[in-house]
């Protein structure tokens, strides 16, 4: 019998962690995978015991979107300032296709306490599925592919067509004119072009449509906050700089403003070879 591949969830049974338990068994039933619940436990006083009755008591609260989906669980000890290392320890254990994760917005010094979505983004190499509480899966249609000529704008490339083919999604290509000059214009239609070849060539769903701008994520967000049955697939720096804690960058603008759930590859080659 052949073994699922996993779609591993970060729980830590509050509210946001519970939508995006919900929603990923949706993803799970589109490409039949496992769900691995994964809880890093910093309180000493509670038991297996307790763990198996919230879990089952927040799978029972899912009634039929649960049945059918395989679920298991890993708790995890650990002290507070570590769940984000011991979360990506587990993730790398776990080895899953998608790793999915609920989150809020944090303003002021909130953003420096506790697991933040960028440090769980930064500290783990498989790609993210991170959605906030309005944000939903259950009816994925599409996957918006943003296409610049930025150096790393086409490394999410594999992960986003096996992402479409997993969960049957018609794959839609956007290449953003963002401040172009006509030699940039004339490189950006010979990457598109190639681009479309290899969609062809893997018999994806798609569809290309040319943007224009002074401000990509302005530009992306305007276009893919029409939708509400949509995928943003993006790509975040690997290592970002220091002062990027204290500044707005471009990748907390998109979890920001974003209404809808982002698929996000960092800027280096992904663990599998899609």
């Amino acid at each position: 019998m052949n073994t699922k591949h996993k779609l591993a969830v970060s729980v830590d049974f509050k509210e946001t962690s519970r939508h995006s338990f919900s929603e990923s068994l949706y993803l799970a039933k589109r490409a039949n995978l496992e769900v691995v619940i994964i809880h890093i436990n910093i309180d000493p006083t509670k038991t297996e015991a307790d763990f198996d009755k919230i879990i089952q008591e927040m799978i029972d609260h899912q009634g039929e979107a649960a049945v059918g989906v395989d679920i298991s669980y890993r708790i995890i000890p650990g002290e507070k300032g570590e769940v984000v290392e011991r979360l990506a320890r587990t993730i790398d254990q776990i080895d899953p296709l998608y790793v999915v994760v609920g989150y809020e917005i944090k303003h002021g010094m909130e953003r420096f306490i506790g697991p933040s979505i960028r440090k769980i983004i930064y500290e783990t190499k498989y790609p993210v599925i991170a959605l906030k509480n309005m944000e939903t899966l259950k009816e994925l249609t599409t996957l918006f592919f943003p296409l610049t000529l930025d150096q790393f704008s086409r490394q999410k490339t594999n992960i986003s067509i096996k992402f479409c083919s997993d969960m049957g999604l018609k794959f839609q290509l956007i290449p953003l004119r963002i401040n172009n000059t006509k030699k940039d214009n004339i490189h950006q239609e010979i990457i598109t072009n190639n681009l479309v070849k290899k969609l062809q060539e893997k018999q994806a769903k798609y569809e290309v449509e040319w943007e224009e701008g002074t401000d990509e994520v302005a530009v992306l967000l305007g276009k893919t906050n029409e939708d509400n049955t949509g995928i943003v697939s993006v790509v975040f720096e690997s290592s970002p700089d220091f002062l990027d804690n204290f500044r707005t960058t471009r990748e907390e603008r998109l979890l920001q403003n974003t209404e809808d759930p982002l698929l996000i590859v960092k800027s280096h080659h992904s663990p599998f070879m899609y």
